[in-house]
């Protein structure tokens, strides 16, 4: 599991420790580092933590000096977090759309709305990770190590041996992980799934199917002609597309 830093910047200590509760109400994935109560505490954090997130507070004391926006402190980190407003004062929504912030949240902070604030922070914190690894060359991989995914039941972060994965399901933006009991939710698009997993073990069947092929029984046409795959340890089956059919070397 990869832990997501957070930084709280909020002046009064006792809603500081709320959000950092409220945070811990909704994903193991989140870790609150450090909180602060002033701009110069914030700015001397941002580099030694450089959090993921940053929840700030738009008027904490010191944060807006003449000609200074509170998000000029945050732009000279040397990685600069995403950012969630949260403020008392409801009439700061433009200025936090003209920033490109990935959300506003109002105080009181009402627990519903915060979570989707986290929410679409998690996304835009995914979408740059990709971006980044995109970016740079892909390190080599030893043949014989394992390459273990992570996945979320309910609210529970779920490790995943790809070995016990009967196949994958895209599903909008995200995969599911089919398992012999229940399934997982992976928080990634099937094709960076299928990218960290063995291509000679996991084989794409239609275009948002993967099976585990060490976990499939037999395949069998049926009575419509169709090739479908049969499953060691799940009643349903699995249809494979024309396009896929070549590979299972299908007379």
């Amino acid at each position: 599991m990869e832990l997501k830093r957070i930084v709280i910047a909020e002046d009064d200590p006792q809603q500081a420790q709320a959000l950092a509760g409220l945070v811990a109400q909704f994903s193991a994935c989140w870790h609150v580092d450090a909180i602060v109560h002033s701009r110069a505490e914030l700015e001397g954090v941002l580099d030694s933590v450089r959090p993921d997130l940053l929840l700030l507070d738009l008027h904490m004391p010191g944060a807006q000096l003449p000609g200074m926006s509170p998000l000029d402190i945050v732009r000279k980190a040397s990685v600069p977090p995403v950012v969630i407003l949260v403020t008392a004062d409801p009439s700061q929504a433009l200025f936090a759309f003209d920033n490109e912030v990935v959300d506003y949240v109002v105080k009181p902070v009402r627990p519903t709305r915060f979570g989707q604030a986290l929410q679409r922070a998690d996304d835009m914190i995914y979408a740059r990770r990709v971006a980044a690894a995109r970016a740079s060359p892909t390190p080599a991989v030893a043949a014989n190590s394992p390459r273990w995914l992570t996945g979320v039941r309910g609210r529970d972060v779920v490790p995943l041996d790809p070995n016990e994965i009967l196949y994958l399901q895209a599903e909008r933006k995200y995969t599911i992980a089919v398992l012999a009991v229940g399934q997982v939710l992976v928080r990634h698009g099937i094709g960076d799934v299928a990218a960290n997993l063995d291509e000679a073990l996991f084989k794409r069947v239609h275009r948002s199917t993967i099976v585990n092929i060490k976990r499939v029984d037999f395949m069998r046409r049926d009575e419509m002609g169709r090739f479908r795959v049969h499953l060691k340890d799940r009643p349903e089956t699995l249809v494979v597309s024309k396009p896929f059919e070549q590979q299972f070397k299908v007379g």
